[in-house]
C-alpha cells in the first residue's frame, strides 16, 4: 500500500469530521475570494471611471468630493481661460437615497448638451436612440444597466426625484457604475437639486496638448482659488492607492475567518493521530522512519487543504456571481493570481495545520505505540 493510498483512506475514515474540516477552510476560502474579487472589481471600475469621464482633469471644490463639491459657472469660466486649457465641462451629480445606494437608476448625472457632445462623445457610444439636445427638459438618456435593470426602451416614461421624464436614448460606457445612471440636461438636474441656475459640481476639463495634464492642473490650482484640480492619472493612482490599502484590509478580516479553518485540520488531524497511534507503531516496527511518518501526515494536511481550498474558491466564485448580479456597481473580478493565492493559503494553512501532529506521530515510541489499545 503506497503513502497516497493510506492518507486517502485516513481522511475518509471519518467521513464525517473530515466533510466538517473542509467546510471550514472552504468557508473561510470562499470569504476571500469573495471579498477580494469584490475589491479587485471595485478598483477596476473606480479607475476606468477617471478614464472615460472625467477629462483630462477634473476640479472640484477644494476639500470636497464629487456630490459635496460647490462650484459654479463663473469658476469654469476662470478654468476656461488658463493657458493651455482647450476645454471644460460642468457635471451636477444627484443621488437618490430613497431608493438605494450603488443601484440602478438612484444616480442622475447632469451634463450641458452641447458641450458634452464635443467633450464626451469619444467616451461614450449612443446603443439606441439619440443623444441629448440643448432643448431637452424633462427627457433623458439611460445608462445600458439601467435599461436592463428596469426594462425601458425608447419612448419609455421614468420617474426620478419625483419627476416624470421620457427616454429618448440608451447608452453604453462599458461600465457598470456609469452605465447605471441616468443623463439628463444640466439646467433640469439644476431645479431637481434645487441648486441655483449657475451651480457645478465638478469641472472636467481637456488640454490643449497631451502630456501637459499635471502642469496645467498646477496652472488651474495657483490662478483658481477654492479649488483643487488634478490630473485623471493623479486621481486614478489616488483612487488605485486608496483601494489596494481597501484590498488587503479584506485580506486580513479574511484570513482570520481562513485560519479558523487551520485550526479544524490541526485539530481534525491530532486526533487522528491519537486514534491510529497502534496503527503508526506498526509502520515504524517494519522499517518506516520519522521522515517518512511526518512525511505521511503532513500530506493528510496539504490534502485537506487542497480539497478545502477547492470548494472554497467555488463556493466564492459562486458569492460573487450572485452579488455581481444583485449589484451591478460591485463588478467582481476573479483573477487567476487570486485563485492561486487563495489556493496556496489554503494548502499552507493544511500543512502548518498538520506540522504538531505530525511531529507527534514521527516521535511516537513504536514499543509504547504498539502496546496502546
Amino acid at each position: 500500500m503506497d503513502m497516497l493510498q493510506i492518507v486517502t483512506n485516513n481522511i475518509m475514515r471519518r467521513k464525517a469530521r473530515t466533510f466538517l474540516t473542509l467546510l471550514g477552510i472552504s468557508l473561510g476560502v470562499a470569504v476571500i475570494v469573495a471579498l477580494v474579487s469584490l475589491s479587485i472589481g471595485l478598483k477596476s471600475n473606480a479607475v476606468d471611471i477617471m478614464g472615460k469621464v472625467a477629462g483630462d482633469i477634473t476640479v472640484m471644490e477644494k476639500g470636497q468630493m464629487f456630490t459635496m463639491s460647490n462650484l459654479d459657472e463663473d469658476t469654469m469660466k476662470e478654468i476656461q481661460n488658463i493657458s493651455g486649457v482647450k476645454m471644460v465641462a460642468p457635471t451636477v451629480m444627484i443621488i437618490d437615497m430613497t431608493r438605494g445606494f450603488n443601484v440602478a437608476g438612484a444616480e442622475a448625472r447632469g451634463v450641458d448638451p452641447g458641450l458634452e457632445e464635443r467633450f464626451a462623445s469619444s467616451s461614450w457610444d449612443i446603443v439606441e436612440g439619440r443623444p441629448l439636445r440643448s432643448s431637452d427638459t424633462y427627457n433623458v438618456m439611460v445608462g445600458t444597466v439601467v435599461a436592463d435593470q428596469l426594462d425601458l426602451k425608447i419612448g419609455d416614461t421614468v420617474t426620478f426625484m419625483g419627476y416624470d421624464f421620457k427616454v429618448i436614448g440608451i447608452l453604453s460606457f462599458g461600465n457598470t457604475l456609469l452605465d447605471q445612471a441616468y443623463y439628463l440636461n444640466i439646467r433640469t438636474a439644476r431645479e431637481i437639486a434645487n441648486r441655483p441656475s449657475d451651480y457645478v459640481n465638478i469641472v472636467r476639463v481637456k488640454v490643449s496638448k497631451p502630456g501637459t495634464e499635471d502642469e496645467v492642473a498646477k496652472r488651474i490650482n495657483l490662478s483658481v482659488p477654492g479649488v483643487d484640480a488634478r490630473s485623471s492619472a493623479v486621481m486614478s493612482e489616488q483612487i488605485g492607492q486608496f483601494l489596494s490599502i481597501i484590498e488587503k484590509v479584506t485580506w486580513a478580516i479574511s484570513a482570520v475567518a481562513a485560519i479558523v479553518g487551520g485550526v479544524g485540520i490541526a485539530n481534525t488531524m491530532l486526533m487522528s493521530v491519537i486514534e491510529r497511534t497502534r496503527e503508526i507503531g506498526v509502520f515504524k516496527a517494519v522499517g518506516w522512519s520519522n521522515a517518512d511518518v511526518m512525511k505521511t501526515i503532513l500530506l493528510e494536511g496539504l490534502l485537506l487543504g487542497f480539497l478545502g481550498g477547492a470548494m472554497g474558491i467555488g463556493l466564492g466564485s459562486v458569492v460573487t456571481v450572485v452579488v455581481k448580479d444583485q449589484i451591478p456597481g460591485f463588478a467582481g473580478e476573479i483573477t487567476l493570481v487570486l485563485i492561486m493565492e487563495a489556493m496556496a493559503f489554503a494548502v499552507s494553512l493544511g500543512i502548518v495545520g498538520g506540522l504538531y501532529p505530525a511531529y507527534r506521530a514521527a516521535h511516537l515510541d513504536p514499543v509504547v505505540a504498539l502496546k496502546a489499545e
